[in-house]
């Protein structure tokens, strides 16, 4: 098991364990720059950098990844070659749920996406 920085949540900075209220993030805003942190487009390319990273390391081998909801999607778009305004738009992802990619030469197979048996 390795801790990786690279796996953590969105740096919210000096908005971090502030409510949207009181930052007033609205739909219109969410690319905003945040001070001392990272806004949804640094999260993406972070993801972007992170994968190419791993499968330079990885290739052929088998790999997990645990995360929270924000680099999860992130790395999913990551994956799916999808900008900024698809990670805007793309639905919280359960809680616990398994995706699983299989990843070749011809790029990425999404195998399974949100799967949670395990926890029935």
């Amino acid at each position: 098991i390795k801790f990786l920085k690279e796996l953590r949540e969105r740096n919210l900075g000096d908005y971090q364990g502030k409510s949207q209220t009181e930052i007033k993030i609205t739909e219109g805003n969410m690319l905003m720059e945040i001070p001392n942190g990272e806004n949804l487009t640094d999260l993406l390319k972070r993801a972007k950098i992170f994968l190419e990273e791993i499968l330079e390391k990885h290739m052929g081998e088998t790999v997990l990844l645990v995360s929270h909801n924000g680099i999860q999607k992130a790395l999913v778009c990551a994956i799916e070659e999808k900008n900024v305004e698809d990670l805007m738009r793309m639905p919280h992802l359960g809680n616990a749920n398994v995706l699983i990619y299989e990843t070749s030469d011809s790029g990425y197979k999404k195998v399974l996406f949100e799967n949670s048996t395990h926890l029935s």
